[in-house]
């Protein structure tokens, strides 16, 4: 899903709020993406003869394994999957309770498979002005992310979209864009892995490419189905202008986006 839904809602309850300053996150060259960035440094000093019988100086020995064997065998990031194999959100608008947004993981070895499913209904009175369904399933294989397809009505208008790992890398087709080769180490946008804050994110509606900014701010209470949580706010722009919230676990815990005047709030179940 592009943005989650509401993006055409009646009855305008009011302009975005402004949020603090702070620096934007972006890729650069001779820095990986994502927020845990490393720059590329050169490294100088005075030069040292080898003694003419020496190894080089860069050589394994014999019997090591390769220089990329432990990244390799290495165990895959732990990802953010919450404790009860489910997530839950209502959305509100103006105080009224429009929808809600699921996703439900389950786990076979070392695959992740994660079902999503979102539905809006919003109504003037007693009649409905606006309808949303979205479907998505996405997988991840050994801590990576190999693929999603969904299906989505918005308001009468049919989107779908599809991205599979082929021996090339991660191909995307979709309503709303020509058949592409996605960048590498890029994810969609199912935002419950915070991971997916970075430059390049498939649009999980229609398997468009966009381009995104992400600010972090600071912790803050928000509010929840049952009380309040406290989470680190991150405020996105370009393509997906809104502000997600990640709680110290790294799960996700709020949203907000505000579309033509129109404010919609996620609150946690």
């Amino acid at each position: 899903m592009s943005r989650p839904p509401g993006a055409t809602l009646s009855r305008p309850i009011g302009a975005a709020s402004s949020y603090p300053q702070g620096a934007i996150l972006s890729r650069r060259s001779c820095v990986t993406a994502g927020f845990a960035a490393l720059s590329c440094l050169p490294v100088s000093g005075p030069t040292i003869a080898a003694p003419a019988n020496a190894a080089p100086a860069n050589a394994a020995p014999a019997n090591a394994a390769p220089a990329n064997a432990a990244l390799a065998n290495a165990a895959p990031a732990r990802l953010p999957v919450p404790a009860s194999g489910r997530l839950a959100f209502r959305l509100v608008r103006n105080g009224d309770v429009i929808g809600s947004h699921t996703l439900e993981f389950a786990t076979a070895g070392d695959t992740l498979s994660v079902s999503v499913g979102i539905d809006i209904l919003v109504k003037f009175g007693p009649v409905p002005v606006y309808r949303y369904s979205h479907r998505a399933t996405e997988t991840w294989r050994g801590g990576l992310f190999t693929g999603i397809e969904s299906t989505t009505n918005r308001d009468g208008t049919p989107h779908r979209m599809r991205a599979e790992t082929t021996a090339s890398g991660l191909v995307v087709e979709g309503s709303g864009t020509p058949r592409y080769q996605a960048p590498a180490n890029i994810f969609a946008t199912t935002y419950w892995n915070k991971a997916m804050l970075q430059r390049k994110i498939i649009n999980s509606e229609d398997g468009r490419l966009f381009d995104v900014t992400a600010m972090p701010l600071a912790e803050e209470i928000v509010p929840a189905a049952s009380g309040t949580l406290r989470a680190r706010r991150y405020k996105l722009a370009g393509d997906l202008p809104l502000d997600l919230w990640y709680d110290a676990a790294g799960q996700w815990a709020h949203l907000v986006f505000t579309k033509d005047g129109s404010t919609v709030i996620y609150e946690k179940l």
